[in-house]
């Protein structure tokens, strides 16, 4: 092992068994939006044919009502309600697996990380990887490996395109994410790096 590698073999079975949810939560969720994705496009395709017939049809002529009546749209409407419904109880405890997941991220690690990106603090970013470690029972870690390890996740995170009313109201081209999104790839860095 490297000398400011961290043995990661280290943490807890509860640790462990998180993180394990994490990932296969996170697989799952996944899963399900590709799988919703194909739906949706496939039941978008029937009603753009329906909405399609109705506009040549009253290009031609026919009635509004008439034409409605000859090409209903409230199945595939009701299709596309049914499918969200759907997906969105098949996410719902997916997600709450996910943030359970998030239970050994330190308090103020989001703060921390604000701090470090806007104002190129690193000391509360560090502090918090080591509480993270030792929330996973891994302890008695050096510095150097602390180090190591919070700039190596730190390569992993970044900041992202402003949106159009930062760039004219504020003058910044560049934000930070919402702490949710920070915490779900947080754990995913970690689970990459770790396992």
């Amino acid at each position: 092992m490297a000398k400011n590698q961290i043995n990661f073999s280290k943490m807890t079975e509860t640790a462990k068994k998180q993180l394990d949810t994490f990932k296969s939560a996170s697989y799952l969720l996944a899963s399900e939006d590709l799988r919703y994705k194909a739906e949706k496009k496939s039941l978008q395709t029937e009603l753009n044919l329906i909405l399609k017939n109705r506009q040549n049809d009253l290009d031609n002529g026919l009635s509004l009502d008439d034409v409605v009546e000859k090409y209903p749209r409230i199945e595939v409407d009701r299709k596309i309600k049914v499918a969200l419904d759907a997906h969105n109880a098949t996410n719902a405890p997916l997600n709450e697996m996910l943030k359970e997941s998030y239970v050994f991220i330190p308090d103020g690690m989001y703060e921390a990380y604000l701090r470090k990106i806007n104002d190129g603090k690193r000391g509360d970013f560090l502090v918090c990887i080591r509480v993270f470690l030792d929330n996973l029972g891994i302890e008695g870690l050096k510095q150097g490996q602390i180090n190591k390890f919070a700039e190596r996740m730190s390569d992993m995170f970044g900041s992202k395109y402003a949106t159009s009313k930062s760039i004219v109201n504020d003058g910044k081209y560049t934000t930070v994410m919402k702490k949710q999104t920070f915490n779900k790839l947080f754990m995913a860095v970690f689970c990459d790096m770790a396992m």
